[in-house]
């Protein structure tokens, strides 16, 4: 593992804090974090810091997701029923150049639920059909 420590912002750290990095940059620090000790320290600092100003505008509203779209947008931007271009425009940037995390897993966890499964369905039809032999003879 490479002693990266000293290379990482301190806007960096406190997006891993927030979690708000991107899920790869944050296993890295994670690893990095088991084996560097000078890291460690560091966080610290970087966490008793931003206690003291966790009543600022930004953090409020980091804290907050205010910019993060609601779950009803959300599933609106995944079944393609958006009306306003714009505003789909900025749901794509806001998950892909931002990486919202909470806002990924929203889409991710929207996806599956909202958008078929051709091998759901398939194992679905599958069981049916199967299972039609079985009813048919409990018939009679």
């Amino acid at each position: 593992m490479s002693d990266r420590f000293s290379s990482y912002t301190d806007e960096e750290l406190l997006a891993y804090l927030e979690e708000r990095l991107a899920s790869d940059v944050s296993r890295e620090i994670e690893e990095e974090l088991r084996t560097s000790p000078e890291l460690k320290s560091r966080l610290g600092v970087i966490l008793a810091t931003q206690e003291d100003a966790s009543v600022a505008i930004g953090a409020v509203w980091s804290r907050a997701r205010l910019s993060c779209p609601d779950r009803a947008q959300w599933s609106s931007y995944v079944l393609k029923l958006m009306e306003d271009q714009a505003y789909a425009d900025y749901l794509q940037f806001h998950l892909e150049t931002i990486g919202c995390r909470y806002c990924q897993a929203q889409v991710e966890d929207l996806s599956s639920a909202l958008l078929p499964d051709p091998q759901k369905q398939a194992r679905q039809k599958k069981h049916f059909e199967s299972s039609i032999g079985t009813l048919r003879k409990s018939e009679y």
